[in-house]
């Protein structure tokens, strides 16, 4: 496995082509999709850090109904659900700066599980209410301190479903270069959900979701 884990094999690492690079300090990509978690979801995506010394998050925050996950200060993993959150856990033999990593965090409505290349590494238990109202972002939350990601991110996935450690195994095998662009975002929720979300493919040309339809450019018409 990658980074030392041995429990799976995932294959190798993805491509940097089709991967967009996220500065640290101001860049994300905001969306206008709310995931709804209360009945379970799972989020995932592949990073490839340029520092390891900072918070570095993406998902939904709002006080009660969060849902994110990342790295921490000191090489350690920090995740969130509802109104539960865990940091300092010790991931540091598996991170390197410039080395791709897999990220995923599935809840299924009790308990929350934060993966690691495809293995778990920890949890929490949040029985309690859910009922998000924040829109996802990518390479950052939504919350005043610095969370901003820096490095490469790519193929970044939502799902309103609680995945199966062989579905995401399977999903991080299955689709290790996809490149990240309007006609293969796939996952992020239920029909229709995709509507305001906004993407810069991998030639620049931007793009905006309008009720399910594409449309280039940063507006609906």
């Amino acid at each position: 496995g990658i980074h030392g884990w041995t429990p799976v094999n995932i294959g190798a690492a993805p491509a940097d082509d089709g991967a967009y690079d996220f500065n640290g300090t101001s860049n994300y990509i905001g969306t206008d999709y709310i995931p709804n978690i209360s009945n379970g979801a799972t989020m995932m995506y592949w990073f490839k850090p340029n520092v390891l010394d900072k918070d570095q998050v993406m998902g939904v925050f709002h006080y009660g109904d969060r849902f994110y996950a990342g790295l921490s200060i000191n090489q350690t993993a920090f995740f969130a659900v509802g109104n539960e959150y865990k940091s300092d856990i010790v991931i540091s033999q598996h991170l390197n700066v410039d080395e791709w990593v897999h990220i995923t965090l599935s809840y299924d409505g009790t308990t929350a599980k934060y993966y690691i290349n495809g293995t778990v590494v920890d949890s929490i238990v949040w029985p309690g209410e859910t009922a998000n109202t924040s829109p996802f972002r990518i390479g950052d939350i939504d919350h005043g301190n610095d969370h901003f990601m820096n490095g490469l991110i790519r193929d970044v996935r939502v799902y309103e479903t609680t995945l199966t450690q062989d579905d995401i195994i399977n999903i991080i095998g299955n689709n290790i270069n996809t490149v990240f662009s309007k006609d293969n975002f796939h996952g992020l929720g239920q029909a229709g959900s995709l509507n305001g979300f906004r993407i810069v493919d991998e030639d620049n040309n931007e793009y905006i979701n309008c009720a399910g339809i594409w449309q280039e450019g940063s507006s609906c018409s």
